[in-house]
């Protein structure tokens, strides 16, 4: 990626025959271009053209040693790319995005999805609240990002369908037990 984003190309990603076919297919871009048509300028400006209409997101958490270190590691990230750090989401954002997630189950009832889509956004900004007073007080950083909260809604739908499969085979067992119970009771 660092020399992709520096240079346009990754060195011997190609093999000389598709080097050959794609120095070939600049011809009539560069005629078009009006510039000479030797190989090394044809090769030059298809990596123009790459390293202008090539877009990559890359999405890193700015927490920690790791992004610091690959940062160090291909200066490019810095260099040759625009950086963009978001914020905390507002209350609203949090809203919607439970309300997705939520809702994406199919089994929740209207009122209990509606109370856990106004619950989980208050949790998750009392605790970034709280991480706020935790670093004031023990000059520690707790970071609390968008993909924090999102974990949070994801562990939970895990645990709710854990409990949901626990459960239904525990119901489906008492209601045979409660069928045999009563085809013995008829019997005797």
């Amino acid at each position: 990626i660092n020399s992709l984003l520096n240079t346009g190309e990754i060195n011997n990603l190609y093999k000389s025959e598709e080097l050959d076919g794609i120095i070939r297919d600049m011809g009539p871009i560069m005629q078009k271009l009006k510039r000479d048509e030797t190989k090394e300028l044809k090769y030059s400006t298809f990596l123009e053209r790459i390293r202008d209409n090539l877009h990559m997101v890359l999405s890193m958490s700015p927490v920690g040693e790791s992004f610091r270190s690959r940062c160090r590691k291909f200066p490019s990230l810095i260099n040759c790319s625009t950086l963009i750090y978001f914020d905390k989401w507002p209350g609203s954002a949090l809203e919607a995005v439970c309300t997705k997630l939520l809702g994406e189950l199919g089994y929740l009832e209207k009122n209990v999805q509606a109370s856990l889509t106004t619950l989980f956004p208050l949790i998750h900004l009392s605790v970034e609240e709280m991480s706020i007073t935790f670093f004031e007080e023990l000059r520690r950083k707790f970071y609390v990002t968008p993909k924090s909260y999102i974990d949070a809604i994801k562990f939970f739908i895990l645990s709710l369908q854990e409990t949901r499969e626990k459960y239904s085979g525990n119901i489906e067992r008492l209601n045979k037990g409660l069928k045999n119970f009563h085809a013995t009771s008829r019997l005797v």
